[in-house]
């Protein structure tokens, strides 16, 4: 079932935007999610299922990275109002994200690396580009009242 309120993890410290103290071991799967960047992909927003292996959080440069399975990962640089527990991890505001993936289907080579960043231009554009063999995207998408990183899934939660 749903739940209106979202529970932060205990680790989470909303201020700091620290997730976990420790990120797990690689081989531990943290979960199951769809997500959505600013109401745009990766694919059809929540039609794909993601496997979340890591989770890692950088003070330094306040940074956070999601690895997933087939060696996809997410960067979140700058997020602020940072929300997980056992059916969502939710990002309301960053800076940037970036989505880097193998394209599907082929071989992971360095051609087929692809990578999609999404830069936060004000409160309502993000600027969408992407670095690929296979579709070059450079554009402007209104964003106004949608988070940064929503995902709904099953997430271990970490008590």
């Amino acid at each position: 079932m749903f739940r209106k309120e979202s529970r932060r993890s205990k680790d989470a410290i909303d201020g700091q935007n620290r997730l976990l103290s420790s990120p797990p071991p690689p081989s531990t799967s943290l979960g199951h999610l769809s997500l959505c960047i600013w109401g745009d992909g990766p694919g059809k927003p929540f039609d794909n299922v993601y496997t979340l292996i890591k989770e890692e959080i950088d003070e330094d440069n306040d940074t956070i990275k999601l690895f997933f399975g087939d060696n996809e990962e997410c960067i979140i640089e700058k997020p602020s109002e940072v929300a997980r527990d056992d059916r969502h991890f939710d990002v309301s505001k960053a800076k940037k994200i970036t989505w880097k993936f193998y394209y599907y289907g082929k071989p992971q080579t360095p051609e087929t690396l692809t990578v999609i960043e999404y830069t936060s231009l004000s409160d309502s554009n993000v600027r969408v580009t992407t670095k690929s063999n296979y579709w070059p995207r450079d554009e402007i998408i209104g964003v106004s009242g949608k988070p940064a990183f929503a995902s709904f899934g099953e997430l271990k939660t970490t008590e």
